[in-house]
């Protein structure tokens, strides 16, 4: 299946600070379709769930997220190559567009 990732312009020149932020938002090309998916270390997440019980009382998310030990290029190309075999979007791959 063939995909492209893509990054925010910026990301490279402030890896530093995304990587510190712990998350980022970055998105999949799979033929027509982009797939939007929001990348958190594990301590943001739990941080911003956090957050959300205290003030709404509850935490949902409608987004996509992945959660990665941290939140750097290397590991959010890796979660994505191992994401990108999930039958789901394996499905949107395979529908000749390409």
């Amino acid at each position: 299946m063939t995909y492209k990732l893509s990054f925010l312009d910026w990301f490279d020149d402030r890896k530093e600070e995304v990587e510190q932020k712990g998350w980022h938002t970055v998105k999949v090309e799979i033929n027509d379709y982009v797939v939007e998916f929001e990348v958190y270390d594990q301590v943001r997440l739990m941080q911003d769930i956090a957050i959300n019980v205290e003030r709404a009382g509850y935490f949902t998310e409608e987004r996509l997220i992945i959660v990665v030990t941290n939140v750097t290029r290397k590991n959010i190309e890796k979660a994505i190559e191992n994401i990108m075999q999930y039958p789901k979007y394996k499905e949107l791959g395979s529908m000749g567009f390409e």
